[in-house]
């Protein structure tokens, strides 16, 4: 008793992730929609960037207080990537948030959601990264589903175009460093957070 069989662990994985993905949909669509507002009232991208690192560090370490995680440190031989991890994450979310000054919500979402394709893409041709056909169904009906859910909030600018494309690149190239740095330099997001944020 209280021993669950795999099925029942797979359903209940399923349903952890369904729910994980559910919650990370929605609260990027707030996170979104408040950033947008919050641009109107305030249009300085790069100082908002500053102030969500502000509150993202003291949210950090106010996890680190509470024990949700250890402090991690950078080794030597990661120091330049973890350099350049930093500039990356840096410049993303500023052109990220400038990206949504200039552009409609539906365009920038539309933008967004290519990084994770792009990414895998990158994988695939760099490292040979093969994603399972379920993920891939996954990301698929994402992608779709921003695509239909916000084409009616398309409008395109050659500015707001080309912010939008270098968001979508510096966001690839900070994805794709985080993830070295998790599997090769043994560090969690939250231990590079803490890191990265002074």
């Amino acid at each position: 008793m209280g021993v669950l069989s795999k099925k029942e662990r797979m359903c209940s994985d399923n349903t952890f992730s369904a729910f994980a993905l559910s919650f990370n949909f929605l609260s990027a669509l707030c996170t979104i929609i408040t950033n947008k507002y919050a641009l109107n009232a305030f249009p300085y991208p790069a100082s908002l960037t500053a102030i969500h690192y502000l509150f993202s560090w003291g949210a950090v370490a106010a996890a680190l207080y509470f024990g949700v995680f250890e402090r991690g440190t950078v080794q030597a031989e990661h120091k330049n990537l973890f350099y350049m991890l930093v500039v990356a994450w840096a410049m993303c979310n500023a052109l990220s948030n400038a990206s949504l000054g200039a552009n409609s919500v539906g365009f920038y979402q539309l933008m967004k959601v290519l990084t994770t394709p792009i990414v895998v893409f990158v994988d695939f041709i760099w490292h040979n990264k093969k994603i399972s056909s379920g993920k891939a169904w996954v990301l698929a009906l994402a992608c779709l589903g921003i695509a239909v859910a916000t084409v009616s909030d398309v409008k395109l600018s050659l500015r707001g175009t080309l912010i939008a494309l270098s968001s979508v690149m510096t966001g690839v190239m900070q994805k794709m460093l985080n993830e070295h740095m998790q599997q090769r330099g043994g560090l969690s997001t939250l231990q590079l957070m803490l890191e990265a944020f002074p």
